[in-house]
């Protein structure tokens, strides 16, 4: 893991979550276990290599992207607390390094922490396409109220939303914009790209 920042928090999701996360301007708590010792809140990683996985936690058989924060504003405005997720035995998870929580039930007005949003130009307009959101609504992966052609349009005007946004790759780590694979992306020769697999 080459991209370690003390300035920066990342957080990996699926395509629909990313675009809903960006147009609602709020990011919500993650899972919570209910163990002791857990804290509560929205959850990142220290490093974009670790948070690209989480996209495939997300949507298995699709694509995402990576919200990238600034550290140090979400630092003067709220408490944020390193923790070692486990499993039930309460072992680590291999290969899973600190997660940051930001202890709060959501992060409002998103913006003014936002330092980037990364995800590649061609997965915006693939996942416009109606077969992937119809998998997003049977699978898993779909965050908006609305199912069928009204949810397609609902998702249609948030991926447009993040298509314009300011911040849309204003910053990209070094390791590059994540790809699953999943949908037959073609390689990027604009972005370097970071291959996520399981």
């Amino acid at each position: 893991m080459n991209q370690l920042s003390s300035d920066f928090l990342y957080h990996g999701t699926g395509i629909y979550s990313l675009a809903e996360i960006v147009r609602s301007n709020t990011m919500l708590e993650g899972v919570h276990w209910g163990r002791k010792s857990e804290p509560n809140g929205p959850r990142f990683s220290r490093w974009a290599e670790v948070a690209a996985k989480f996209i495939l936690n997300s949507v298995h058989w699709g694509e995402g992207g990576i919200i990238v924060l600034d550290r140090m504003k979400l630092e003067k405005d709220f408490q944020l607390v390193d923790y070692v997720d486990v499993d039930l035995s309460g072992t680590p998870w291999p290969d899973e390094p600190e997660e940051v929580v930001v202890v709060t039930p959501q992060i409002g007005d998103l913006d003014r922490y936002l330092v980037s949003v990364v995800c590649l130009p061609a997965i915006l307009a693939e996942a416009e396409n109606p077969d992937q959101m119809d998998m997003a609504m049977s699978e898993c992966g779909w965050p908006f109220e609305a199912e069928g052609p009204e949810g397609i349009e609902d998702g249609k005007a948030a991926l447009l939303n993040l298509a314009g946004h300011t911040k849309l790759n204003a910053w990209i780590p070094s390791c590059g914009i994540p790809v699953t694979g999943n949908w037959g992306i073609k390689p990027s020769t604009t972005y370097p790209i970071l291959n996520v697999k399981n």
